[in-house]
């Protein structure tokens, strides 16, 4: 749903006798005030009398206001006689009385009337709607005076303020839809000006702004303002009754209708759910999504061992935005992580921003460019809000190209830390002379400078994802396994992974290792433990088999190698335990198909054909 009054094509005018299209009569409830209350934060009204019909035809609308947590205030005027008036300006009670003899009647009114009027007396319930009642006097003396009269050149006119979360306003004036005795459905004449179509409008907006707020006070001198009495409030409270779906006075409603007791009852558990003990995989299991098994797989760990960083590497179109979005929103919902951050290309931030709406109902800020801090969300609904910084939403989605600019880097600097930070294509995140490998003094990019001096220094956990985490040299992926602070010896001299994945060769090409080897690799694998109790505890319970079991323990406790006929099944312990297996959770489309030959995945799974090139003569 759009917020943005900018986004809908006003009309300058509405008019009964006016038609939209293909001869269609104006419908003034649902071709304007519905859409403008829909996109509404603000409204303040100054129209009709505290009558039952007036109250009716102010309410129109208002079924579209309640999602929106807004405020509205009306000032409604009095047409009683004149010594009624005088009675009521000098005595609070008798105000009382009047009003509620008004309300009385509930029982007779028609039903669009009772609808309306009901519409209100919900809105009161709730605080949403402040109404105030004004008396004429006179501008000079203070007497009071007909509602109507211009004796004192004060001329009353009908008009309303609707103001959006982006602090757009829109202005009208014109008629009501209502007669003394009667309501006429869809009979009122309004004038539209939105004050970002020219200086004018905007100087029209801020008059009416202005004389609201004078009247509201109380400081206007052609009126007494007066607040309801509490006894009115709580009569039209009464009229609304027990009202579960507020309806307009044509009986249509834009409002959803409120849940039952049991389904609160079941909004309360998925929302407390993940708080509860043993409550960090909630977030999973109330998803609307059901994950592919490695990516149930991912996720978990994610959850299950956070603050720890890794590498999600997984083949492009295996889901890692899935991986991610679940461990986010079950590491949030749970309150283990209150402040995240996804920084992705330009051209994926859009993407990232509505999975997360449409598949996890994350509430992310998508930053947006301009000279002024500004964010669009999706939820609760669609807007766009101007923010104290690119970084100020506990959720939010950035740009690289945003995150790198030199002029932005204030924002960074004095924004709060963040639980997690995820960055997506991190490949981009790169030496600019990697083709040099070791051999020279890596020349690092502006993205991968930012991750490392500002990024990282400001979260506990940072996930890197890149299907493809080596474009030209090794050394390329072994720059990014530093940003995880988990490897060890291994992230401070990338030559050491080297010589561990050389070491891995020669046994699985049964090539002789000597002993300082077996050492190096027995010390390596030792060292997962202080690095990853958790992964270390998988190695130990699932990787270690009976079949290896003795020669493993023989192996890491007392140093002794293991022998010719052990080394098939030690090769899996050293795999398993190898620098870039530690950190990089990558899955390829080869494993997809061993999951569907299993009966554990159903999906339609592409497939790529790799076509021959044709001949160039």
């Amino acid at each position: 749903m759009n917020t943005d009054y900018q986004d809908y094509p006003w009309r300058i005018s509405y008019r009964t006798s006016s038609s939209v299209s293909q001869g269609r009569p104006v419908n003034i409830l649902h071709d304007f005030y519905i859409p403008v209350l829909t996109r509404s934060v603000r409204y303040d009204r100054v129209a009709g009398y505290f009558r039952s019909t007036s109250l009716a035809a102010a309410s129109q609308g208002f079924s579209a206001f309640f999602a929106n947590k807004g405020k509205a205030r009306f000032i409604v005027g009095s047409d009683l006689a004149l010594e009624d008036v005088s009675a009521i300006l000098s005595a609070d009670s008798q105000l009382e009385h009047t009003l509620n003899a008004e309300l009385d009647q509930f029982g007779n009114w028609p039903e669009n009337v009772q609808n309306g009027v009901g519409l209100l007396g919900c809105l009161i319930r709730r605080r949403i709607l402040e109404i105030r009642v004004a008396f004429r006097v006179h501008m000079r003396t203070g007497n009071a005076l007909d509602a109507d009269t211009v004796e004192d050149g004060y001329v009353h006119e009908k008009w309303g303020i609707f103001t959006d979360a982006g602090k757009n306003r829109i202005y009208i004036s014109g008629s009501l839809n209502e007669s003394r005795t009667a309501l006429t459905i869809n009979a009122e004449n309004i004038d539209v000006h939105c004050d970002w179509k020219g200086e004018t409008e905007g100087l029209r907006a801020d008059e009416a702004e202005k004389e609201f707020e004078i009247l509201w006070k109380n400081q206007n001198p052609a009126f007494q303002v007066l607040t309801l009495p509490h006894a009115v409030n709580k009569r039209l409270i009464n009229i609304a009754g027990h009202v579960r779906c507020p309806k307009e006075i044509d009986d249509s409603s834009a409002a959803p209708p409120e849940p039952s007791p049991t389904e609160l009852l079941r909004f309360s558990l998925i929302k407390d759910g993940p708080r509860l003990p043993g409550g960090r995989f909630a977030g999973m299991e109330t998803a609307p999504i059901i994950p592919w098994p490695h990516q149930d797989i991912v996720a978990r760990r994610l959850i299950s061992t956070w603050p720890f960083s890794f590498l999600l590497c997984d083949e492009v179109g295996l889901g890692k935005t899935i991986e991610a979005g679940l461990a986010i929103r079950s590491l949030y919902l749970s309150g283990i992580v209150r402040r995240v951050l996804i920084a992705a290309p330009a051209s994926l931030t859009e993407q990232w921003h509505r999975e997360m709406a449409a598949k996890f109902f994350l509430p992310f800020g998508r930053t947006l460019g301009g000279a002024r801090p500004r964010h669009e969300f999706l939820l609760p609904c669609e807007t766009r809000q101007s923010s104290a910084s690119m970084y100020s939403p506990d959720l939010s989605i950035i740009s690289t190209g945003l995150l790198v600019r030199k002029e932005r880097r204030k924002d960074l600097q004095g924004a709060a830390d963040f639980d997690l930070i995820l960055v997506d294509e991190a490949h981009y995140a790169r030496q600019s002379n990697s083709t040099q490998g070791y051999r020279a003094e890596p020349r690092f990019n502006k993205l991968y400078k930012t991750i490392s001096k500002r990024l990282r220094p400001k979260t506990k956990c940072l996930l890197l994802a890149t299907a493809t985490p080596m474009q030209l040299h090794p050394a390329e992926v072994f720059d990014l396994l530093c940003f995880t602070h988990r490897a060890g010896a291994f992230q401070d001299d990338p030559r050491l992974a080297d010589c561990y994945y050389e070491i891995l060769g020669r046994i699985v090409r049964r090539k002789p290792v000597s002993e300082e080897e077996w050492l190096f690799l027995r010390n390596a694998v030792s060292d997962t433990e202080r690095h990853d109790p958790t992964y270390y505890q998988y190695l130990r319970e699932t990787v270690i088999d009976g079949r290896i079991r003795t020669s493993a323990r023989r192996w890491l406790r007392q140093g002794r190698p293991p022998r010719d006929r052990d080394l098939k099944g030690m090769q899996r312990l050293i795999f398993s335990a190898a620098p870039l297996s530690r950190v990089m959770l990558r899955h390829t489309r080869a494993l997809l198909e061993i999951y569907r030959e299993k009966n554990q995945l159903n999906a339609n799974l592409a497939e790529r054909i790799i076509l021959p090139l044709p001949k160039i003569l």
